[in-house]
């Protein structure tokens, strides 16, 4: 009920603002459940209003809330339900503060991305591109710019992109003359020097494309456009959408509006310096995205966008309901990694079907090339790896593996962070928790991801792609359940050498079921999971990237 009241509302915020870049620059547009909090909330008001609708016999119920928004929210639907509600002194003097540092909470955020934009901008000026490298390109390729990529790219004498793999490289090998821009999130001028490195395509910043009056005026229509909230009846549990909606924009929305109007600032400069390319780029409905997508329609543009991560139920960003469809910013074109990806994509909402399209998993691995190590089913499970991806949701999952390893000594867990977003040491900090080098709770150590896999007799994951690695290693998987809203598991349609866990009992029974698995059902299941992951995750070919480029209008 909570998804289906986030997505409503979102839609019907569309409907109300169907031509403001501020709405759509926000992360509530992109309904983003990580960064806003509008889902968190709903889930909240629900289990609220079931407890106080039936308490099993209680007369009395306490409870510690710290944010006032929830306070508010809670109390309401307690009030509702006729219960008597009463707050200390000191909890109304928290929330009262609460809310003061969430009023002035914008302009701090806004001073703060001004800096940043304006390291961003010093770096690239610092070490500037001649103007002619900046020019009259054929193909404009939109990315994010990470330094140990780069300069990875930059020792191999060949640039592969982050999200883009080996397209804008070939791209330029066919023809057609290729410029890199990327938005810089960490280490301005770090990602800016090994920018700069790369030699056999030009890459260049968004801060090559801005000027001061730029971040400037960006900062301005941040705070000055507004977003037209509507009036609403009430929501689920008897929630004050509008007080909700207002509340979670301004958490975050000024912010990301400033972003987002520099980028749009840089998109237009660099689209009116390059007057005849296409445009390729990352899709996932972020925000800043929308700033292309908004100027590639009005100039009538070709862009294409590439989906280059797993599709599943739990991403609402890829959801999009009819009436918003025609108002939302999209690329002319976006592809999957393959035809499951689509398939899995199609059923979020209604997209056209002709718009999305299946590609190949461009950012790889070439999952289809990878030989199994292991041609039976592990008798005896003494290791697993956890592989975490770079979300929130990752500190969550540590904390719970961290509990069940004290319960299952018998079996070591060896974690594995985001090499990029969310690396081990700092995952496991952010967790509060002590990794050993004996415990049953440790750091994996081999930087090259197959290889820590293979030190272990099967694999724990959230979220993380990189469990594809593990199936087509052989080893089996068990997802790790820590959300009962939203399904985040990549492999939900892939039952094969796959289990789900959510405490020391389900994975004892996991870790059981693997270990009794007879020889043939293992040769059964490793080869369907194989099947489909490379109909998930299409290899790499040369006619594949043409196909895409063509999608452009390119003749290849």
């Amino acid at each position: 009920m909570a998804r289906e009241a986030t997505l409503k509302l979102s839609a019907d915020l569309t409907a109300a603002n169907p031509h403001n870049p501020a709405w759509f620059y926000t992360w509530m547009a992109s309904r983003d459940r990580f960064r806003s909090l509008i889902l968190d909330k709903l889930t909240l008001a629900a289990r609220w209003d079931a407890l106080l609708a039936t308490p099993g016999g209680a007369t009395q119920l306490a409870s510690a809330v710290s944010d006032p928004f929830d306070a508010r929210m809670i109390a309401a639907i307690a009030r509702r339900h006729g219960w008597r509600v009463k707050i200390a002194p000191r909890a109304r003097l928290h929330w009262l503060r609460q809310a003061l540092i969430l009023r002035f909470k914008p302009l701090l955020h806004c001073i703060l991305e001004l800096l940043r934009h304006w390291a961003i901008l010093r770096a690239a000026r610092r070490a500037p591109l001649p103007s002619e490298a900046l020019r009259d390109h054929d193909l404009l390729s939109l990315t994010l710019l990470h330094a140990g990529p780069l300069n990875r790219s930059a020792e191999a004498g060949r640039y592969s992109d982050a999200y883009l793999g080996p397209l804008p490289h070939h791209a330029q090998q066919r023809g057609l003359k290729t410029l890199v821009i990327g938005g810089i999130i960490h280490d301005a001028d770090g990602s800016t020097a090994a920018a700069r490195r790369v030699g056999d395509i030009t890459v260049a910043s968004v801060g090559d494309f801005l000027t001061p009056w730029d971040l400037l005026t960006s900062a301005a229509r941040a705070f000055f456009t507004r977003i037209r909230i509507p009036q609403m009846p009430p929501g689920l549990a008897g929630v004050d959408l509008r007080a909700l909606t207002r509340w979670d924009l301004r958490r975050e929305a000024v912010v990301h509006k400033q972003f987002c109007y520099m980028t749009e600032a840089a998109a237009r400069r660099a689209l009116r310096w390059n007057p005849l390319a296409g445009v390729v780029m990352l899709y996932e409905n972020n925000p800043w995205e929308k700033a292309w997508n908004r100027l590639c329609a009005q100039q009538k543009r070709p862009s294409l966008g590439f989906l280059h991560c797993a599709v599943l139920p739990s991403h609402l960003k890829n959801y999009v309901a009819e009436e918003e469809r025609r108002h939302r910013p999209a690329p002319g074109v976006m592809f999957c990694t393959g035809p499951e990806a689509r398939r899995t994509f199609l059923t979020l909402g209604a997209h056209d079907r002709a718009w999305a399209r299946a590609g190949c998993a461009l950012r790889g691995p070439d999952l289809s090339g990878i030989t199994p190590q292991r041609a039976a089913p592990p008798r005896k499970i003494r290791t697993l790896i956890a592989l975490m991806d770079g979300l929130a949701h990752s500190i969550d999952a540590v904390r719970l593996l961290d509990a069940i390893a004290r319960e299952i000594p018998s079996v070591r867990i060896l974690l594995r962070g985001h090499p990029v977003d969310l690396p081990t040491e700092q995952l496991a900090q952010k967790s509060g928790v002590a990794l050993t080098a004996d415990g049953p709770f440790g750091a994996s150590e081999p930087k090259d991801l197959n290889q820590a896999i293979l030190q272990a007799d099967a694999a724990l994951y959230v979220g993380s792609t990189a469990v594809m690695n593990a199936v087509a290693l052989g080893l089996p998987v068990i997802h790790l359940r820590i959300n009962e809203t939203l399904e985040n598991d990549p492999l939900f349609q892939a039952p094969y050498l796959h289990r789900a866990a959510g405490d020391a009992a389900s994975l004892q029974a996991a870790i059981a079921h693997f270990e009794q698995m007879p020889q043939t059902q293992f040769e059964t299941e490793l080869q369907q999971a194989r099947e489909n992951l490379v109909q998930t995750f299409t290899p790499v070919t040369e006619p594949g990237m043409d196909a895409m480029l063509a999608a452009l209008g390119h003749a290849l």
